[in-house]
């Protein structure tokens, strides 16, 4: 991962002194099941404001998080398959296949 200092947040697109953060694989998969932020900006460098607003939620809600952990690790394949766009779409003998 890129360390260096970006002068754009890749959240909130502001221009502001931004840098790459450091959150578990759960942690990012919360965030972005949770709908704040898209796969595309998780690693992606952020200002400080946005690391604190995630960061705070992330506390807040760490049973949340713990809980998705622990389904995803009965499931690997779990953050996948909800990520796809057809999911909710397809018979149940599709999904099972």
């Amino acid at each position: 991962m890129n360390r260096s200092v970006h002068t754009n947040c890749s959240v909130c697109s502001e221009d502001r002194k931004s840098r790459y953060r450091e959150f578990s694989s759960h942690a990012w998969t919360a965030l972005v099941s949770w709908g704040e932020l898209g796969g595309p900006m998780i690693g992606q460098a952020m200002c400080d404001g946005c690391y604190a607003e995630f960061r705070d939620l992330l506390i807040e809600r760490a049973d949340e998080v713990t809980a998705l952990a622990e389904q995803v690790a009965q499931n690997p394949a779990f953050p996948n398959i909800h990520e796809m766009p057809a999911f909710n779409h397809l018979p149940d003998a599709q999904i099972a296949s």
